[in-house]
């Protein structure tokens, strides 16, 4: 990292402090850091917080370093991907497939078999799709489309389909395109469509198709040639084509409405049983109940849950299974919103509104406490407000070799269905893995000393016994 030591060589002497004085701050050995400063020796990972720091460096100087030793340690493709992952953690892809759909060609007529030219397919698709009556849509349009996406996103969300079929395959190399597709996926799956993943790509000249009630249309790759088939085939290729996709196709996806929770904990529980992990990171923009008690579960619990000690036991259960045998994760990362929103409001996003009341002001400090006392063994970091924030509720884990995806619909709303998602796409996995550790050493994120500070900082008793902020 010759660039990064140069750099911060530069700055260490603009600050007027000498590099054995800085070295001893930081806890290095001075050969060591002079090697580091020259570019001989890289700096260790778990030394970079000590050393791009805001008392010795601006918020300038920090964010050149940031940028330097991340670009040096990850390369240029990687840090795409890093971002893209961002971009979907904050709902960024969500935002983009709620924007109005592709401008259709209004007198467009199914009156032929072949069509040619973008505008023409993309405004067939569109017609065909929101025929009046349409009950049903098969299809397997690859999501990195734009055109095609936002079409078939508004006509689930506004229209809605009685049957509904859909898969994609994930490329066999690491690029942005494949994350692209696992939030795509997610994104359909919060307003009822689920996505199933097929393991081979399609490699005819006409790789696409959609089926509708009246019409069995093939497309390719770039929307540029259509082929209206005969209505005659859509049975056997129906009953033959579709369903060897679905036999193929991982099934990992779940999709819970609002009084299905416990469902989707027993869900999460034999997922977390069959990763076999032995580490945890979570990423959570939601309070993460790991330290619920039956007491707390007393209070919030609405009629509709009739024994409160086994839903504390299952609870506790469920995130013993999930954070492996040491039962808490690793390392956990939230968003410094989910803890203010918690505390302001009480609201547990985990749970539907149905079954769960917010906990009492009183109570909610007893529900923060643990995280601290639990420092050592499982460091908690938080988003720094003014370099990270986010309205979407998504949050996932990396337990050993599986990643575990929880998101919902909107997180300022009633909560309107959970989905799961688990995969141990190795290409994802080590995506999600490689920009957790960057994320949780970046400038977006406290440390886990000063993330403590935070947390015992915002949280204080009120002489009535509750929470203030």
């Amino acid at each position: 990292m010759k660039e990064f030591g140069m750099v911060l060589r530069k700055y260490i002497q603009e600050q007027g402090i000498s590099m054995y004085r800085f070295s001893q701050n930081v806890g290095i050995e001075r050969s060591y850091f002079q090697n580091i400063c020259s570019g001989r020796r890289d700096l260790p990972h778990g030394k970079f917080k000590d050393v791009v720091n805001a008392s010795y460096f601006s918020a300038t100087q920090i964010h050149n370093l940031c940028k330097i030793y991340f670009l040096e340690k990850y390369g240029k493709s990687k840090l795409k991907r890093f971002y893209c992952i961002e971009k979907g953690v904050k709902g960024f892809y969500k935002a983009e497939l709620r924007e109005a759909d592709y401008a259709i060609t209004p007198d467009i007529k199914i009156d032929k078999n072949f069509y040619s030219g973008r505008a023409a397919v993309l405004s067939l698709i569109h017609k065909i799709i929101h025929e009046a009556g349409n009950k049903t849509l098969l299809t397997n349009f690859d999501f990195m489309d734009k055109d095609i996406n936002k079409i078939v996103y508004n006509a689930c969300k506004n229209k809605g389909f009685q049957e509904f079929f859909h898969c994609i395959s994930y490329d066999e190399k690491q690029d942005t395109n494949n994350i692209e597709r696992f939030f795509n996926l997610i994104h359909y799956a919060e307003i009822g469509y689920k996505t199933h993943v097929h393991q081979n790509s399609f490699s005819a000249l006409l790789p696409y198709f959609l089926v509708t009630d009246q019409y069995f249309l093939q497309f390719d790759l770039y929307a540029q040639n259509a082929v209206l088939q005969p209505a005659e085939l859509m049975d056997s290729f129906i009953h033959t084509y579709i369903k060897e996709i679905k036999q193929t196709s991982v099934d990992n996806l779940k999709i819970f409405d609002n009084n299905s929770y416990f469902e989707c904990l027993r869900n999460e529980q034999a997922q977390a049983a069959d990763a076999n992990h032995d580490f945890t990171l979570a990423f959570d923009n939601k309070l993460c109940p790991i330290h619920i008690t039956e007491e707390i579960i007393e209070k919030i619990a609405s009629p509709l849950v009739k024994n409160t000690k086994q839903v504390a036991g299952q609870i506790s259960q469920a995130y013993k299974l999930l954070c492996g045998d040491k039962g808490r994760p690793t390392k956990m990362l939230m968003t410094y919103e989910a803890i203010i929103r918690f505390l302001e409001t009480g609201r547990i996003e985990s749970f539907a509104p149905e079954v769960a009341t917010p906990v009492p002001a009183e109570l909610r400090l007893a529900m923060i406490k643990p995280f601290l006392k639990n420092y050592d063994t499982m460091p908690v970091f938080i988003t720094k407000p003014a370099n990270y924030n986010s309205d979407y509720a998504f949050s996932f884990d990396i337990n050993g070799n599986y990643l575990i995806t929880y998101s919902c619909e909107d997180i300022n709303t009633e909560f309107s269905g959970k989905v799961n998602y688990f995969t141990d796409n190795v290409l994802l996995l080590e995506d999600f893995r490689d920009f957790y550790n960057y994320f949780i050493n970046s400038e977006k994120t406290y440390d886990a000393k000063t993330s403590r500070c935070i947390i015992e900082a915002l949280v204080t008793e009120s002489n009535g016994g509750g929470v203030i902020v």
